[in-house]
């Protein structure tokens, strides 16, 4: 979009600029001075340099992805595309060029006789020539920073943070009008239980994001009960169902029609795509982490180092998460009446995406199998729910019969499952 945005107003901006001769006079000593072949000539220099420097930028660019998704992770290429600072420099080099082309074929004839350069034009050409010079030492110095493994890690830490801040806010007590509920046992509806309708999606792909408050408010206007079968991260097929709709508003509609009302509002609020995006989906950064502890370990790249750094972030991210109400939850409207029931993720879910597979690929690995533990006695120290104990004992001891088994020498074996004996108690 920046790119695209960016070669549009260079035209604009050259197309206005040639019409303005009044100010090329008022500025006439500030500005290019040279004659109509020497603005051609610089003109062409620049388009074809910036052209050439262009593809030099997307070059590298496609080296970079096939680098990081070889790698790293192919998960990984979202964030790198949509570095500003890439598509800032990309625009740059391109409205350049378009606006040089949109310049000079514009240019008078010398051979008609006396002709009227538009100066402004010409020195805002120069102007922009600079800039590109300036965004090519940008782009080399981002493309750098761009492929370290550690940068990536990261950005991923950092906007799988910002998820789980939306997903799971902390948020003073009647700060809204809506309430977040985990006990549905007391806040369901008795007229609740029927009659019901499936809500199917028409389309396959990935669930991106739930827009949950207007669906909850939709409801309440309905008296209605929705029970949403997916979140966002889940795979759909078209035909598949998504949520179930109880109770009504009325005898003869007691159940929304299926092309309006509030059917309608779930259809358009559940947003499916072809691939998962990071807009509510907390998991997405998880397995990313994940995937590049699972690729370091992998015998074609042999790099633990990389894993334990990968774990470590895993283990920031679950530390926050282990600090909010995670599990299946609804929001209940103004009366204390549940509306929506969202099937989050819970503890369990989010330890198997963690620990699961680094632990199957890692377990013969001390270094990897002390940050595992490591990962687990951290979160633990910052539980209180009896029930999430439990989950964290559990992965413990499926890490502790694994290390066992797969870590040959006995004094790293020793060593590993001592910490994982104290955590077990």
């Amino acid at each position: 979009m920046i790119p695209a945005v960016a070669c549009v107003a260079a035209i604009v901006g050259a197309e206005a600029l040639l019409r303005t001769g009044a100010l090329d006079r008022l500025l006439n000593e500030a500005l290019f001075s040279g004659s109509i072949d020497g603005a051609r000539g610089m003109l062409q220099v620049i388009a074809t340099t910036t052209m050439t420097v262009a593809s030099l930028v997307f070059s590298l660019t496609l080296l970079t992805l096939q680098l990081a998704s070889s790698q790293f992770s192919p998960r990984l290429l979202r964030t790198f595309l949509r570095d500003p600072v890439i598509q800032i420099v990309m625009a740059t080099f391109l409205a350049t060029f378009v606006y040089c082309l949109t310049v000079l074929r514009s240019l008078p004839d010398a051979s008609e006789g006396p002709v009227e350069l538009p100066t402004t034009a010409i020195t805002l050409a120069y102007l922009l020539a600079l800039a590109s010079v300036a965004a090519l030492v940008l782009f080399i110095n981002r493309v750098v920073a761009a492929i370290r493994i550690d940068t990536l890690m990261r950005d991923v830490h950092a906007e799988t943070n910002s998820v789980v801040d939306r997903v799971y806010p902390v948020e003073a007590a009647g700060s809204n009008s809506t309430a977040i509920v985990t006990d549905f046992s007391c806040n369901s509806r008795e007229d609740a239980r029927a009659p019901e309708q499936q809500i199917v999606t028409t389309s396959s792909g990935f669930i991106q994001a739930i827009g949950i408050e207007r669906i909850a408010k939709s409801a309440e206007e309905a008296n209605a009960l929705v029970r949403l079968l997916v979140r966002p991260g889940d795979r759909v097929i078209a035909g598949g169902v998504v949520a179930v709709l109880s109770g009504g508003s009325g005898p003869d509609d007691a159940v929304p029609n299926r092309h309006g009302g509030l059917a309608q509002v779930i259809e358009s609020e559940v947003q499916i795509g072809f691939e998962r995006t990071m807009q509510q989906d907390t998991t997405f950064g998880v397995r990313q982490l994940t995937d590049v502890a699972i690729k370091a370990l992998s015998p074609g790249v042999n790099d633990p180092t990389t894993a334990v750094h990968a774990i470590g972030h895993l283990t920031g991210i679950l530390c926050v998460l282990v600090t909010r109400v995670l599990g299946p939850r609804g929001v209940a409207d103004s009366q204390g009446v549940l509306r929506v029931q969202v099937p989050w993720a819970n503890l369990s879910e989010y330890l198997d995406v963690a620990c699961g597979q680094v632990r199957r690929y890692g377990s013969g690995e001390p270094v990897v199998v002390a940050a595992l533990t490591d990962l687990l006695v951290q979160i633990d120290s910052r539980v209180e729910r009896p029930r999430d104990r439990e989950v964290i004992r559990c992965e413990a001891q499926r890490l502790f019969d694994d290390a066992e088994r797969t870590i040959e020498n006995a004094d790293d074996r020793d060593s590993c499952l001592a910490p994982l004996r104290q955590l077990l108690g």
